[in-house]
């Protein structure tokens, strides 16, 4: 047995005694709702985490979910926060950061996996997922948002703009985060541990914090936002995105993605 294997599971040994990590029997089957016409965008912040066992089917829900409306209308971003996430080092890819950990704290710590679905309820159980979702695409937007990026290779700077439109004045907090996909980490199961698991929608960075930037959206005025950031060296552009999203008094009025580096 590897060093690298004989960490992980000590580390998971600690989670398991901690238990927060949610579970859903198998006989509870998970509601199926009819697909709605999409009108809007919907943002699912999914909590979660590499010694979290059950993690692996939330993700599996998700990308069904996105499968049935399109992951351009239900844009998933993974966080991986408190001690069911693992801190990387020169052995293993660890997926924890510290923003992470500040979302994770600022949602009060909740089960994994777990999903706040436009910020418009406390974290919810993947049983919950497919409804919510169903009900949060229903939803008129006043709000359209439009992101555009440039990329330097050779110094791995990132040029980000956030444009938004709007048929009535909204007033808010602006988002922007990176996440990645592909990435290869472990990823433990309730019976095994996968070291050449994929992760995707990964919660990366938050660009000017997580708290946001109060914005004024002004009906036919121009709406622009402009964001630069180094990238880590250990960060893939290929496989970035930029998801922006604006949170008003009910939650948030409008998210949309795009891929960093784009055809």
């Amino acid at each position: 047995m590897t060093k690298c294997w004989l960490r992980i599971m000590a580390v998971a040994a600690v989670g398991v005694l901690l238990n927060a990590c949610s579970h859903i029997d198998a006989d509870e089957r998970l509601l199926y709702v009819e697909p709605a016409a999409v009108q809007r965008s919907v943002l699912v912040e999914e909590f979660s985490g590499q010694l979290c066992v059950n993690c692996p089917a939330g993700a599996e829900e998700l990308e069904r979910i996105q499968q049935e409306y399109g992951s351009d209308a239900v844009i998933v971003v993974t966080i991986h926060g408190g001690e069911l996430a693992l801190t990387g080092d020169d052995e293993v890819v660890g997926l924890r950061s510290e923003q992470g950990d500040q979302l994770y704290q600022q949602w009060g710590s909740p089960d994994q996996p777990s999903a706040a679905l436009d910020r418009r309820s406390q974290p919810l159980l993947r049983d919950k997922w497919q409804g919510e979702v169903y009900k949060e695409l229903q939803r008129a937007s006043a709000l359209t948002l439009a992101v555009e990026t440039s990329y330097e290779a050779d110094s791995r700077q990132l040029k980000l703009s956030v444009e938004a439109q709007t048929a009535e004045d909204v007033n808010g907090t602006l988002h922007v985060w990176l996440t990645e996909d592909g990435i290869v980490a472990p990823q433990m199961f309730p019976e095994t541990i996968a070291m050449d698991y994929v992760h995707n929608h990964v919660f990366r960075m938050a660009l000017g914090g997580i708290s946001g930037t109060p914005v004024a959206v002004k009906w036919g005025r121009d709406n622009r936002f402009d964001y630069e950031v180094t990238l880590p060296a250990d960060w893939n552009p290929t496989q970035l995105s930029a998801v922006a999203f604006i949170v008003g008094a009910d939650g948030v009025e409008q998210v949309t993605r795009k891929k960093v580096i784009h055809s």
